[in-house]
């Protein structure tokens, strides 16, 4: 998917709240990753689930503040290993 899709996407379900928008952007987010979860909380000493949910909750506030400006994937992926070192201290 290019980057001004999902940019796109993102913000088409800010405005509309179209469930259609965010089932591209959580499942190119979170369900292509699906895998991957396992070993992220073996990393992190969380589980599957705890793990996801990290992702997940991240997916949203990021979601909630995105402006458009610059790409959301990006805004993603930096926002994630801040959410992971805040597990692993116990938040």
């Amino acid at each position: 998917m290019r980057k001004e899709q999902l940019n796109s996407e993102v913000l088409k379900y800010q405005e509309s709240r179209s469930e259609s928008a965010f089932r591209v952007v959580y499942d190119y987010f979170i369900t292509r990753n699906d895998r991957k979860f396992k070993t992220i909380g073996k990393s992190i000493g969380a589980d599957y689930y705890e793990a996801r949910a990290i992702y997940e909750d991240t997916l949203l506030s990021c979601i909630e503040s995105y402006n458009g400006e610059h790409d959301f994937e990006r805004l993603f992926n930096a926002s994630v290993p801040l959410q992971r070192r805040y597990f692993l201290r116990g938040g």
